[in-house]
């Protein structure tokens, strides 16, 4: 019997142990993951600060040698070579030149943004280019890009070209384009969508004269060729 309960304290000392022992590699364990998470932790801070300090130079040299590049450009070209350059510098692909003519207010987006801002494409920012190569950039795109409106606004269309000004420059797009052609489908043509003609506000678009008032506002250039096309199965 004495023998009996000896043993049984015996193994009960031993589980005892075990179970310390256990515990101990737990805490160990415990210890370890917390030691390797502040590791891993203070790892990715160094790396985004890296990061950080990376584009930071990256941008800082970028703006040194591009804005020499584009004054260099302007003072020994003439304009129509720097618009050769900079349709090259700005091409796009097709598929992306008809989101622009669906979306107008955001055809800046499909142009690559400065790195880790996501505001500005890098022509529009004065420190990479100056003042005078942007406003010959923005002039170009708008005339490449807005020549034929196929958009769904219709005669909106030119409400949008004489007011958008998506960066604050002072340029409308409605102002530089010299050949302009403004396409529709008939059912956009019904008096209907003018607010003057109807009284449901949902259909109501902005008045035609309006429209038009922006057209007209434009001054005068020389060659300017202005059309409208109502087209059948255009969307």
């Amino acid at each position: 019997m004495e023998t009996h309960v000896c043993r049984c304290y015996e193994n009960g000392e031993r589980a005892k142990q075990q179970l310390a022992s256990i515990k101990g590699e737990q805490n160990r364990i415990k210890a370890e993951q917390s030691r390797l998470a502040t590791m891993q932790r203070r790892a990715v801070q160094a790396h985004a600060r890296t990061e950080v300090d990376l584009n930071a130079a990256i941008v800082s040299y970028s703006q040194s040698l591009c804005r020499p590049f584009f004054d260099s450009l302007r003072e020994v070209l003439p304009v129509e070579i720097r618009d050769m350059i900079y349709a090259d510098l700005l091409s796009i692909e097709s598929s992306d030149s008809k989101a622009i003519h669906n979306h107008p207010d955001n055809h800046l987006n499909i142009f690559p943004q400065a790195p880790h801002q996501f505001t500005d494409p890098y022509f529009i920012q004065t420190a990479y280019v100056g003042d005078e190569a942007r406003a010959e950039l923005l002039n170009l795109i708008y005339r490449q890009h807005f020549q034929k409106c196929e958009y769904d606004l219709g005669v909106e269309s030119l409400h949008a070209l004489g007011t958008m000004d998506t960066y604050d420059t002072g340029l409308k797009p409605l102002r530089v384009v010299r050949d302009l052609t403004l396409c529709w489908a008939p059912d956009q043509c019904e008096p209907l969508r003018d607010p003057e003609f109807t009284s449901d506000k949902t259909l109501a678009g902005t008045p035609w004269r309006l429209c038009f008032e922006h057209l007209l506002s434009v001054e005068q250039k020389a060659g300017f060729r202005f059309k409208l096309e109502v087209i059948l199965g255009l969307y």
